[in-house]
């Protein structure tokens, strides 16, 4: 590896929407393909109950009449879990050949303790097996 992908999520992240952020980046293989290569994808959901504040507007879903009844989540979630037809998530006219089926192998709902005066915290997280596009 080239070793400089430690100022790679910086540099990055200055290119992204607010609401989105590379953590991490590791050297690649010559020739890797991300969008057909992948191993997997992550998208991880912000809620919150309580008050709004400022800072987190547009950067989690503010669910006013909380709090959320994380149990149910749960239990909504294991028929979320498995193969799914994603067609409904890729862009029109997307690549001949590629299947829009994808496998989430996880669908939880993390909780977050909240600091004392703040507001509820709760992450939805969603795993799949590759990239649909």
């Amino acid at each position: 590896g080239g070793g400089g992908t430690s100022l790679l999520p910086r540099l990055v992240n200055v290119a992204l929407a607010p609401d989105m952020a590379v953590v991490a980046a590791i050297d690649a293989p010559a020739g890797f393909d991300p969008r057909r290569r992948c191993l997997g994808k992550r998208y991880v959901y912000a809620l919150r109950t309580g008050s709004r504040p400022a800072l987190d507007r547009h950067r989690a879903w503010h669910a006013a009449d909380g709090p959320l009844d994380v149990s149910a989540m749960d239990a909504a979630a294991t028929h979320v879990h498995g193969k799914h037809d994603f067609t409904a998530f890729t862009s029109p006219g997307g690549e001949g050949g590629t299947s829009n089926m994808c496998t989430l192998t996880t669908v939880r709902v993390d909780r977050t303790a909240p600091r004392e005066g703040r507001m509820d915290a709760h992450t939805l997280v969603f795993e799949g097996d590759r990239f649909t596009w």
